[in-house]
């Protein structure tokens, strides 16, 4: 909903549409949703790892982890996919018309990869 409401109000208020940010080569399909995928999985679960397990409480690196996370996949994949890695930034690219091409499968696999890192999370803690 976050998403939403900030696309709205950036495309309606703010009269910033369309320049086609996150375009996404026609024979890069499989390549882009792949890394959407890991990305959203790495994502995820950094997010886990550092803000919910108990060893961690007390320390204050979790914004830095997850800066180094997000800076890590957008380096290495991004270019692949337009780096959103997670369904929500989608949306609101999609609704600002900055997101361009078939972006279906880039809200719903991301969902399914952080659900996974979720999964993985609760492995480890076993």
């Amino acid at each position: 909903m976050g998403a939403i409401a900030a696309a709205l109000i950036v495309t309606y208020i703010f009269k910033i549409e369309g320049t086609a940010n996150c375009k996404i080569a026609e024979d890069g399909i499989l390549q882009a949703i792949v890394a959407e995928v890991l990305g959203t999985f790495a994502l995820a679960f950094v997010i886990l790892n550092v803000a919910t397990i108990t060893g961690t409480k007390g320390n204050s690196f979790y914004g830095l982890t997850i800066a180094a996370t997000v800076l890590a996949m957008a380096l290495t994949v991004g270019s692949f996919s337009g780096g959103a890695f997670n369904p929500a930034v989608t949306v609101g690219l999609s609704i600002q018309k900055r997101f361009t091409g078939r972006r279906y499968g880039f809200i719903l696999l991301p969902v399914l990869a952080a659900a996974h890192s979720q999964q993985s999370c609760l492995i480890i803690l076993m």
